[in-house]
C-alpha cells in the first residue's frame, strides 16, 4: 500500500475553511490552468482527498436506502407459498468456483506472506477454501416454492440458517413481488382436498386417487414422509392434498380401523325379527342361518363333503314383494348366530355387511367402473380375512354379508352396451365359482332384481346359486301378513270393545273371504286379452296383493281410526276401514295399467304378449262396507 503523504501548503490553504473563499477560488483556477507537474500533482491529490472524505457519506446514504427498501418489503403485501427445496442459481458449483479462484491465484506471483501461510500447513488452507465455498454457495442459493395457485417461484432465502431449517411442505411468506423469503411460519396447510392413498413411490412421491376416479402422482411433504416411516400412513388412508400444488401434506386420522372401507355399512343390524315381523318368511333365511352356524362351529364337516363356504342367492320378484325385508331379517338372524357362537352381544359385534349399488361404481371415465368394481370385491375379500378378537383373547373369522340391490343395472344381457359388457366381465371373473376365494371364505352374496329377464345368463349361473322368487300373496301368506301388522293395533269389534284376540279373528274372518273366496263378491278388476287368445283373462283384487301393499293399506286404515278417535267418534280400526284402504291401494294400481306395464303388477303366463287391458266397473260400496262393523 502506498504511503500517505502530507498535504502541501497549497492543498492546506484550499482545504482550510479559514481561508477566504475568493482566495481559494483563485488558487484553484491557477491550478487548473497550470500545465506543470507540480500543479497537476496537487490537483490530483486534492481530488483524491475529496473523494475519500465523501465515501462515508455515500455509504451511509446507501445503507439508509437499503433499510428503507427492507422496511417497505416487511410492511407491504406478503405472499404465502409452500417451500419445496433449495436449488442452485445461475452459477457454477460453489466448490468448483472456489477451486478455480485458488488455481488462478496460484498462477500469479505470491507475496511472501502467502508463501508463509502455505508453508504453515495444508489444513488451514483447505479450511479457508471450504469456508469460501460455503459463502459462495449461500450467495447463489435459491428456494423453490409454490404459491397457492401452483405457480413456481425461486426467491432468495434471507440467510443460510433459515434456508437449512426449511422442510418440504413448510409454509413461507414472500414479499409482494415474490423475490425473497421474509418469514417461515413452520406450519402445514390445515385444510384442502381429500385423496385416497394408493401407494408410495420412492421416498417422497405418492400415487393418490382424487375424487374416486383420477389417479395422480403427488410430491409428499416431509411430514407425510415421517408418517410413512412410523407406519401412521398406509395405503387406503385418506390424505390432505392440494391438486394445484401437486403435493400431499398430511394423513387424515382414521376414525377406526375400518375407515378405509368405502362400501362397508357402518350401521347396527336392523331390528327385524323373522318370526315376528315377516309374514310367511322365505325358506332361504333359515337355510343360510344354519349354514353359517355349521361353518362357525364345525367347519371340518363342510370340508368333508367338499362344500363351498361362500353362498350366493338371487332374489327376484315384483316391487313390494318382501325382498328387502327378507334381507334385513337375514342380516339380523346372522348377527344372532354370531352372537350365540362367540358369546358377544349383537351390539358389540363388528360391522360385517357391505352394500353395492350401481351408482357407486359406474363412472363416465373409461375403465374406471371396472376398477371401482374390482375395489369393491377386494374390500369384500379383505373383510372376510380380518379376525375378530373375543373377550377371552381368541381370534375368530366372522361371516360377511354382501348386498347387491338391483343387480340388473350391472349385469344386463351382454351385447347392447360396451360399458356394461366390460363391467359384467369383471363381475363374472370375481364371482367365478372355481376360484379358491369363493370356496374358502364365508361370504353370503345376496343379489336382488325386479326384472330377472334382463340379467345375463352367465351371471345367473354364478350369482344364482339358488334363485328365490317372491310372488303375490296367497291366502296363507296374506293371513300371516295381517297378523304381523294388525298385532297390538286397536281393533274395534263394536262400539264398546277394543283390541282382543276375538277382534283380530273377526277382522281376518271378514277380510280373507272377501279377497280369496272363489264364490265371493269380487267380480274382477281388469280383463287382459293376450295376442292370439279369443277369451280375456280376468284379474281379481287378490292378484295385486303384496306385503308392501297390505302394509300401506293398514297404515291408511290406522289413519282413519286415529281421526275418528280424535274427533270424538268411536275409536279403533274397523273392517270397513281396512277394506276401503285395500280397495283404494289396488285401485290406484289399476288406474295406471296399460298393455306395456301390466306385467309389473300382476303375474302373466310365460311368453304371453298383452294385446289390450280393459277395466271392469266397480260398485260404489264394497260388500264388507254394507255389513255391520264387527
Amino acid at each position: 500500500m502506498a504511503k500517505k503523504t502530507k498535504p502541501s501548503s497549497v492543498e492546506a490553504m484550499l482545504m482550510d475553511p479559514d481561508t477566504p473563499f475568493e482566495h481559494r477560488r483563485q488558487i484553484l483556477q491557477h491550478l487548473c490552468a497550470d500545465e506543470g507537474k507540480t500543479a497537476q500533482s496537487a490537483l490530483v491529490s486534492l481530488l483524491d482527498s475529496a473523494a475519500q472524505s465523501n465515501g462515508e457519506m455515500i455509504w451511509d446514504k446507501k445503507i439508509k436506502e437499503v433499510e428503507s427498501l427492507k422496511q417497505q418489503m416487511l410492511e407491504g403485501a406478503l405472499r404465502p407459498a409452500t417451500f419445496v427445496r433449495l436449488v442452485s442459481g445461475n452459477s457454477p458449483d460453489p466448490s468448483e468456483r472456489t477451486r478455480r479462484g485458488a488455481k488462478k491465484a496460484n498462477g500469479r506471483a505470491k507475496p511472501p506472506t502467502e508463501k508463509k501461510e502455505k508453508a504453515e500447513g495444508k489444513e488451514e488452507a483447505e479450511s479457508k477454501e471450504k469456508a469460501d465455498a460455503d459463502g459462495v454457495a449461500h450467495l447463489f442459493q435459491r428456494a423453490h416454492v409454490l404459491t397457492e395457485e401452483g405457480t413456481a417461484l425461486y426467491p432468495l432465502p434471507p440467510n443460510q440458517e433459515l434456508a437449512q431449517q426449511l422442510r418440504c411442505g413448510d409454509e413461507v411468506l414472500l414479499d409482494g413481488q415474490g423475490k425473497m423469503i421474509l418469514f417461515a411460519t413452520g406450519g402445514y396447510p390445515e385444510v384442502g382436498e381429500e385423496a385416497r392413498l394408493e401407494r408410495r413411490i420412492g421416498r417422497d412421491r405418492v400415487e393418490v386417487s382424487l375424487r374416486d376416479f383420477e389417479k395422480m402422482i403427488y410430491r409428499a411433504a416431509d411430514r407425510l414422509v415421517e408418517q410413512f416411516e412410523s407406519e401412521e400412513a398406509k395405503p387406503g388412508d385418506m390424505l390432505l392434498v392440494c391438486s394445484r400444488r401437486s403435493m400431499a401434506f398430511d394423513a387424515i386420522p382414521r376414525d377406526d380401523k375400518l375407515s378405509h372401507y368405502r362400501y362397508l355399512c357402518k350401521q347396527a343390524a336392523p331390528k327385524v325379527d323373522v318370526k315376528r315381523d315377516i309374514g310367511a318368511p322365505p325358506k332361504f333365511i333359515k337355510e343360510l342361518e344354519d349354514h353359517v352356524r355349521m361353518e362357525m362351529t364345525e367347519p371340518e364337516l363342510g370340508a368333508k363333503y367338499r362344500l363351498m363356504r361362500c353362498r350366493t342367492k338371487l332374489l327376484t320378484g315384483v316391487s313390494g314383494s318382501g325382498k328387502t325385508l327378507s334381507i334385513q331379517g337375514l342380516w339380523r338372524s346372522i348377527y344372532g348366530v354370531m352372537s350365540d357362537v362367540t358369546g358377544v352381544p349383537i351390539e358389540d359385534l363388528p360391522f360385517r355387511v357391505l352394500r353395492l349399488r350401481a351408482g357407486s361404481v359406474l363412472s363416465k371415465w373409461y375403465s374406471e367402473s371396472e376398477k371401482q368394481l374390482d375395489k369393491f370385491f377386494d374390500e369384500v375379500e379383505q373383510l372376510a380375512d380380518e379376525y375378530f378378537e373375543l373377550p377371552n383373547g381368541q381370534m375368530v373369522l366372522l361371516p360377511v354379508i354382501v348386498i347387491c340391490e338391483e343387480i340388473d343395472g350391472l349385469a344386463r344381457t351382454r351385447g347392447s352396451d360396451s360399458v356394461s359388457d366390460r363391467v359384467q366381465t369383471t363381475l363374472l371373473q370375481r364371482l367365478d365359482a372355481t376360484s379358491q376365494r369363493m370356496r374358502d371364505q364365508l361370504i353370503l352374496y345376496l343379489f336382488t332384481s325386479n326384472v330377472p329377464e334382463l340379467i345375463d345368463p352367465a351371471f345367473l349361473r354364478r350369482a344364482g346359486g339358488t334363485i328365490e322368487r317372491f310372488d303375490r300373496l296367497n291366502r296363507r301368506a296374506c293371513s300371516e301378513v295381517l297378523d304381523k301388522h294388525l298385532r297390538d293395533l286397536p281393533l274395534r269389534e263394536d262400539d264398546a270393545t277394543r283390541l282382543n284376540g276375538a277382534a283380530l279373528r273377526r277382522v281376518k274372518g271378514a277380510i280373507l273371504p272377501w279377497l280369496y273366496s272363489a264364490n265371493g263378491e269380487d267380480r274382477g278388476l281388469v280383463e287382459i286379452t293376450y295376442v292370439g287368445a279369443t277369451e280375456p283373462e280376468v284379474k281379481y283384487r287378490r292378484d295385486f296383493l303384496t306385503g308392501a301393499l297390505i302394509a300401506r293399506a293398514i297404515q291408511e286404515a290406522s289413519e282413519q281410526g286415529r281421526a275418528a278417535e280424535w274427533s270424538g267418534r268411536a275409536p279403533g280400526v274397523t273392517t270397513s276401514y281396512l277394506t276401503s284402504a285395500i280397495a283404494s291401494q289396488v285401485g290406484s294400481i289399476v288406474d295406471q295399467l296399460h298393455q306395456h306395464n301390466v306385467n309389473q303388477y300382476v303375474s302373466l303366463p310365460e311368453g304371453a304378449r298383452v294385446a289390450s287391458v280393459r277395466r271392469i266397473s266397480q260398485p260404489k260400496r264394497l260388500p264388507p262396507q254394507l255389513m255391520r262393523n264387527p
